[in-house]
């Protein structure tokens, strides 16, 4: 992602694909916000649109850019109209000469389980960043960087809450695609020069796991 010269050409349409004919079809009505990116997900008889990015202009650069969101759009069928939903929560990261703050939530996938909605993966948008993963050299305005934390959606109690994170530090290297929970019983591991020789299953223990 990157700062572009012209705009791009946006949709706010919503096409609704039919298994039975196999074809396409338009719904009669727009969709009240023009987002590009988003993770859609169905869960309990509902469309959920998380995240995703807008585009902007920076009249500073005098260019566009895309900006990521915090937003999620909910679609019911039943009615036909869309609703915000529980927007995802702001993100941050302190290293050790200050805090990177991260804006929005784009391009990840989003899973339904267990009654629970999870969003992973994707990209966000580092203010005051402190490094630049794919070039050491000077950093631009808008620095996107891997968004490495599994997000948890109760639709019950509208709140997100942080179940797991990739890789707790400053490179953001790694990121997590389409995590979906699971549990494990694990009594012992034995490793061997690094490498894992074998695993004893117990039933007493068990700890949870993002596949």
């Amino acid at each position: 992602m990157s700062s572009i010269d012209e705009e791009p050409r946006s949709s706010n349409q919503l096409h609704i694909y039919d298994i039975n004919t196999s074809e396409w079809m338009r719904y009669p009505d727009d969709t009240p916000f023009t987002i590009s990116g988003g993770a859609t997900v169905w869960h309990l008889d509902r469309l959920y649109l998380v995240g995703g990015y807008t585009i902007e202009y920076d009249c500073e650069l005098k260019s566009f850019y895309q900006n990521p969101i915090h937003n999620v759009w909910i679609f019911d069928p039943s009615v036909g109209k869309w609703s915000m939903g529980p927007p995802l929560p702001k993100s941050s990261l302190v290293t050790n000469d200050k805090t990177i703050s991260f804006r929005g939530y784009s391009f990840g996938q989003a899973t339904s389980h267990a009654g629970f909605i999870y969003y992973s993966g994707g990209a966000t948008l580092a203010v005051n960043n402190t490094f630049k993963s794919s070039n050491p050299g000077p950093l631009n305005k808008y620095e996107y960087v891997s968004f490495t934390k599994v997000m948890k959606l109760d639709p019950n109690t509208e709140n997100w809450s942080q179940v797991f994170m990739v890789r707790p530090d400053i490179k953001q290297n790694y990121t997590l695609y389409g995590a979906v929970p699971a549990t494990i019983n694990l009594k012992r591991i034995k490793v061997k020069n690094g490498r894992l020789v074998s695993c004893q299953i117990a039933a007493e223990e068990s700890a949870d796991l993002f596949l």
